[in-house]
């Protein structure tokens, strides 16, 4: 990451976007819960926060969101894909 991004105190050390928003990883070593994930949108928008106080389940916590949204996109896109599937059979007939 280039510039430096701060939310409520904590700094923006990871970022992984998916599709139109991102999940973060946050530190902020005054806080008790020292770690968070955050999704994101905009580059600023920072919500559904899962606070953390140890690195390592924050870096889990990162990645299992991350492939829960990957997952939803590719279950909505296998979704999408059979219904042009069908129009195009409905189509042939």
């Amino acid at each position: 990451m280039s510039e430096e991004r701060m939310n409520q105190g904590y700094k923006i050390i990871q970022a992984i976007p998916v599709g139109e928003v991102e999940y973060v990883l946050g530190v902020n070593i005054k806080n008790p819960d020292r770690f968070v994930t955050w999704e994101c949108s905009g580059k600023d928008n920072y919500y559904w926060g899962h606070y953390l106080n140890d690195q390592l389940s924050a870096i889990k916590d990162l990645c299992q969101r991350t492939m829960d949204k990957v997952e939803f996109y590719q279950q909505w896109q296998e979704k999408v894909n059979q219904g042009k599937q069908r129009n195009s059979q409905e189509r042939e007939r």
